[in-house]
């Protein structure tokens, strides 16, 4: 293959990339509709606090429980995002136990039916 060609396979997988994962540029004007929002810490123009920070300074989020997912597990990460106002925090890859805990505890209770 000719490095032309694969500058423009690249350019194509990159293209589809931004198409199925939507940038949070503009937020809408509510987030109440939300039981629970998950925030990636490192997102592409905007990370994760800083999109919790302009969600927070519009009030959008004044009754929704806000997660942080990072890859970024390290030793008291979990204070320090609760200290900026995350209801949790969750460590990549995401372990589907512990979701389904803090899903549990975050939802509201007429949402939340465990089985036995």
């Amino acid at each position: 293959y000719s490095s032309d060609y694969n500058t423009v396979l690249m350019q194509a997988q990159e293209d589809q990339h931004r198409q199925a994962r939507p940038e949070i540029n503009n937020l809408p004007e509510s987030l109440d509709e939300y039981d629970v929002i998950l925030l990636d810490h490192r997102m592409p123009k905007k990370d994760g606090i800083e999109t919790y920070n302009e969600i927070s300074q519009k009030g959008l989020n004044t009754e929704t429980p806000v997660v942080m997912l990072t890859a970024n597990a390290l030793h008291g990460a979990e204070e320090e995002y609760k200290e900026i106002g995350f209801a949790g925090y969750l460590s990549k890859p995401v372990d589907a136990t512990a979701l389904e805990k803090l899903l549990i505890e975050l939802l509201p209770e007429e949402k939340v039916e465990i089985r036995k």
